[in-house]
């Protein structure tokens, strides 16, 4: 009997057959998953990476948006908790802000990712995945509001982690976000030339508040970093990815 594969090779075989069967269309050239950090410009927000987006884009670093006419509102994976909790507006409704990044992004990776509700699902399972705050804490980056890293430290805890380094961006000194390229299969990847980091050498990591209890599930300790990290280098589920 053949082993039962775990959630995330499940959705990246997914992603592989959609490729496979639209390879012709080849509409943009990767992906790019944004985290924001939020105490980096709201010190009352909880000191955990939450999503921003996942963004379809040219390896010149434009991209494209509204790539189809959408009802206002639609399906939502049939638990919206960890949405709310991991997906978070700070400027409105979570509703909205996910409607957006559906209408203005999602649409445009429709023929990879799959459809709405699909789209929603990917996008927290990437989340989990390349999980940062353990995936940081693992490597002695944590929140502070006395010691600043460099900017090489934090780039260097997700490229060992996960295989590439990402971007960082910043407001002032502050990290607000960080960024992973990806491959339209969803695997880490080096980002083009085009697209750079904005932060200093020096980087402030300052403390917000804690997680809110109803959300603790969704942040799971830093020790879990190291068990995604085997998803991504083959000794997981990407390992069967590798296989398919």
């Amino acid at each position: 009997m053949s082993p039962i594969m775990p959630r995330p090779a499940l959705l990246f075989l997914g992603i592989l057959v959609r490729l496979a069967a639209g390879a012709e269309e080849d509409p943009f050239d990767l992906f790019l998953l944004v985290r924001t950090y939020s105490p980096g410009f709201c010190k009352k927000e909880s000191s955990a990476f939450t999503v921003h987006g996942l963004w379809p884009l040219f390896a010149n670093s434009t991209n494209p948006q509204y790539c189809k006419i959408v009802n206002a509102t639609g399906l939502l994976p049939p638990d919206t908790a960890e949405l709310h909790c991991k997906w978070k507006s700070f400027k409105g409704p979570d509703e909205a802000f996910w409607e957006h990044e559906w209408v203005t992004k999602g649409t445009c990776a429709e023929h990879v990712l799959g459809d709405r509700p699909t789209f929603f699902r990917t996008v927290l399972e990437l989340d989990e995945v390349y999980e940062l705050n353990g995936a940081l804490a693992a490597h002695n980056v944590t929140p502070s509001d006395t010691h600043s890293y460099a900017a090489d430290d934090l780039l260097n805890a997700v490229s060992d982690s996960y295989g590439a380094a990402p971007l960082l961006i910043c407001k002032g000194k502050s990290l607000v976000s960080i960024r992973m390229c990806l491959s339209l299969d969803l695997k880490p990847i080096p980002c083009p030339p085009a697209l750079e980091s904005e932060c200093g050498a020096k980087v402030n990591l300052p403390e917000g508040a804690p997680v809110e209890a109803a959300c603790s599930r969704f942040f799971p300790p830093p020790g879990q970093a190291s068990k995604r990290a085997d998803l991504v280098h083959g000794t997981g589920a990407g390992a069967a990815v590798a296989v398919a």
